[in-house]
Formats: structure tokens, C-alpha cells, sequence
């Protein structure tokens, strides 16, 4: 789907489709592997999976926003690059600032969903926290 989208124009419900199943099934099943193999209830299965979608989602609006202001030194890798592909992102979508807003609603959503899992959600946290404040 990324690459399918390149030079195209598409819509917010579509990019994010696209970012679930690019990245955001990976962190899904992350989050929900502990539930599954304590067999947890579905419910909480459920919850960690739509904990790691959106996980997944912060992480790839960020790593967008280190490849738009990013150091390519600190950020271990060439930037500037999803713009020369064309690349379809929520920055292109929305623009720098107010990705970087929804970026930290987002965040900030995602801790309030994972804080009810109490003591045993504080790597989950320091993930979250690793993820909004990588180097760019």
C-alpha cells in the first residue's frame, strides 16, 4: 500500500488504514501477545491490540517528522527522503505543526488507555515516551 499510494492523493482514513497495516499490526500483536498467552479475557485482548495500532500509528507520524527535520546522523538514516518519493504521510496530508498536535493527542490518549493497566504497564509508558521523543 505505501508504495501504491506514491504520488497519489489520499485522505486521512486512508493513510491511517494504510499505517495499521504498514506498522500498526506489528505493534497490535506486541501489545496483545501477554494477553493472549496469560488467555486474558477478549476484552483485554482487544484493548492491547487497538493500544498497539495507535502505538503503531505515533511511531510512523514520527518517523515522518524526523524525515522532514530530522538529522540524518541522529536519526541513523537518510531524511527527506518520503518527499523525493512522493511518499503519501500525514505530514503531506496536514502539514508539519498540526501533525506534530496530533501526534501528542495521540500520545497522550494512548497514555490514559495504557495507565489503567497500572504497575505493570510502565514499559508500555517508557516505549510511548521513547517513541514521541526520538532524536530528530
Amino acid at each position: 500500500l505505501d508504495l501504491n499510494f506514491e504520488h497519489k492523493k489520499v485522505n486521512k482514513l486512508q493513510l491511517i488504514e494504510m499505517q495499521n497495516k504498514k506498522t500498526g499490526k506489528l505493534f497490535s500483536f506486541c501489545c496483545s501477545s501477554s494477553a493472549i498467552i496469560k488467555e486474558k479475557k477478549l476484552s483485554i485482548k482487544r484493548n492491547l491490540s487497538q493500544i498497539g495500532l495507535q502505538l503503531g500509528l505515533l511511531y510512523q507520524i514520527s518517523d515522518d517528522l524526523i524525515d522532514v527535520r530530522g538529522n540524518s546522523n541522529k536519526a541513523g538514516k537518510l531524511i527527506k527522503r518520503d518527499i523525493k518519493k512522493g511518499k503519501a504521510t500525514l505530514i503531506n496530508l496536514f502539514g508539519y505543526n498540526n501533525s506534530l498536535k496530533f501526534a501528542y493527542s495521540l500520545k497522550n490518549n494512548l497514555v490514559n488507555k495504557i495507565k489503567k493497566y497500572g504497575t505493570k504497564s510502565r514499559d508500555l509508558l517508557e516505549s510511548l515516551e521513547y517513541i514521541i521523543h526520538r532524536e530528530v
